[in-house]
């Protein structure tokens, strides 16, 4: 197996290994330190990954890297960073070992990148963190009306209890929304960045959506880069409506282009942001209309 956000080649069964023994992390996408925190870890370190063949040369001395081909061979010959793509020879002379704290710049597309410090993991609905979220007056204000309605009505159903009758629809729209609801945007003002979100349906174009789709995860935040084919675009675009100076990438033919669209117009954002178009279909009429010709 690979991966699309760090590149690291792995069987199936020795990814356990990579955790527990290895202790090796994949490239950190989100910060999972609570909505109350995340003001204060606002540095993206560099996340630094040995390799055994790399392309370029060495941000150092300048030189290429001669890696071995054979998939036998154990010799790390450089060490490079997934978000920045800076790349070291494996020695002392070349990489040092306080560069191991250094802050990443994010490389070339930093200004298109979303940062990890933006996006929050949110809490699950009963932990411990969800409920230091709640204000302690509107809980015990919530308790006292509950008790003044119990006194009053005996005989009436609880609310969200068992008794309170809850339609399908309903239970599908709660769901839905905290499968939905795991990431929250808290974007931190910056005038030199302007990101870019990225919709893409891996099925166009005979399957290139599938391989640009592993692209974008490498170049940009992985977080990022949303597959149309699992619940649409109107996810991401909900999860970062709020960010200014917004701008998307819609990839894959005209229905695809024009689903985008369509969200985009429904849910009313403004201001509106950009859109640019990456034609993949086999027509693309809509993309060469538009001015992005037809791939």
């Amino acid at each position: 197996m690979k991966c699309s956000a760090c590149k690291i080649i792995a069987h199936k069964h020795c990814i356990p290994t990579l955790g527990g023994r290895v202790k090796f992390t994949c490239k950190p996408s989100f910060r999972d330190v609570g909505p109350r925190q995340y003001r204060e870890q606002t540095a993206t370190h560099h996340h630094w990954v040995h390799r055994r063949n790399q392309k370029g040369k060495c941000k150092a001395c300048n030189k290429g890297f001669q890696g071995k081909l054979l998939f036998g061979s154990k010799e790390i010959v450089a060490i490079s960073c997934s978000w920045c793509k800076q790349a070291y020879h494996n020695r002392e002379g070349c990489f040092a070992i306080p560069k191991i704290e250094e802050t990443c710049s994010l490389g070339l597309h930093q200004s298109i990148i979303v940062p990890p410090s933006w996006i929050v993991k949110l809490p699950r609905r009963g932990s411990f963190k969800s409920s230091l979220r709640k204000n302690p007056k509107k809980r015990a204000s919530k308790k006292n009306k509950t008790r003044e309605r119990d006194s009053d009505n005996p005989e009436a159903p609880e609310e969200n209890g068992e008794d309170s009758p809850v339609s399908g629809e309903e239970h599908k729209i709660v769901s839905s929304e905290k499968d939905v609801r795991t990431f929250a945007i808290k974007p931190i003002p910056n005038a030199n960045i302007k990101p870019v979100i990225v919709f893409i349906n891996p099925k166009s174009g005979g399957n290139q959506g599938a391989k640009l789709m592993q692209k974008f995860q490498w170049l940009l935040n992985p977080r990022q880069v949303f597959d149309l084919t699992e619940g649409g675009p109107r996810a991401g675009m909900e999860m970062f409506r709020k960010v200014s100076q917004l701008r998307v990438l819609a990839c894959g033919g005209d229905g695809t282009v024009g689903w985008v669209l369509s969200v985009l117009d429904q849910m009313a954002i403004d201001p509106p942001p950009a859109v640019a178009v990456l034609p993949l279909g086999t027509g693309n009429d809509l993309a060469r209309a538009l001015g992005w010709g037809g791939g």
